[in-house]
């Protein structure tokens, strides 16, 4: 909105495509791993109807300001400015309460408490079925010191929810260490209190072109169908 060339009017134009681009992966990312099986689909679809009502409302915000008449500098620096700034201000405020992917943070944590604590944190913000009462559990037993020697079995029932049952089995594999005190969190196996190797980016993005590549050569091992509408 402030260029003043057509060399910072597309420099602009790319920073913010960078932008959008980004945020078109990050939102439907976050929202399938934050949602239940049972409304997954429902949930990241709305985030396309969404995306069309801005669509309709930014275009009719546009065709008002343009009704104004000549403005300085051009109705577009306004378009392309100042409505996306008004706009952003009430999202980044609830960006602020929106609470990190479980699912990601436990993909991270393996046996470390603090990760393991963050994981339950954010299912907590999300209302997950049983988040509470292990929460309120794993204070009563720090309260009294912490467990000596590691559970063999989880002391609450099982969840119906599937973000609380994957915290239920890695909190289980790493030795229960939000139960135990603070001597025997120590004393777990180096297997139990390790972080798992994270996957650098640039082979996550290696593999997911070697995927593409064997279903457009429907290499063997891709299932039947794969190919369906690739001709």
């Amino acid at each position: 909105a402030v260029a003043r060339s057509f060399e910072m009017a597309l420099l602009g134009r790319l920073i913010n495509g960078v932008g959008v681009g980004a945020a078109s992966v990050a939102a439907p990312c976050y929202l399938s791993e934050v949602s239940s099986p049972s409304c997954r689909g429902a949930l990241v679809a709305s985030y396309e109807v969404a995306i069309a009502l801005g669509f309709l409302t930014a275009s009719i915000a546009n065709t008002l300001i343009e009704g104004l008449g000549p403005l300085p500098g051009g109705a577009w620096r306004y378009q392309a400015g100042v409505l996306p700034l008004v706009a952003s201000v009430p999202l980044m405020l609830v960006l602020t309460q929106v609470p990190e992917s479980p699912r990601w943070v436990l993909s991270r944590a393996g046996g470390d408490v603090g990760m393991l604590r963050r994981a339950l944190e954010a299912m907590r913000k999300l209302g997950c079925v049983g988040t509470k009462d292990r929460i309120k559990y794993i204070k009563l037993v720090q309260s009294q010191g912490g467990k000596d020697e590691i559970p063999a079995a989880s002391p609450w029932h099982q969840s119906d929810d599937d973000l609380v049952g994957l915290w239920d089995r890695l909190h289980l594999e790493a030795g229960l260490p939000l139960l135990l005190s603070v001597a025997a969190e120590r004393a777990r196996p180096h297997s139990m209190s390790e972080a798992p190797a994270r996957t650098k980016a640039r082979y996550a993005l290696l593999g997911t072109f070697r995927n593409v590549s064997a279903v457009v050569a429907d290499a063997p091992g891709v299932p039947a169908g794969a190919r369906r509408g690739l001709g």
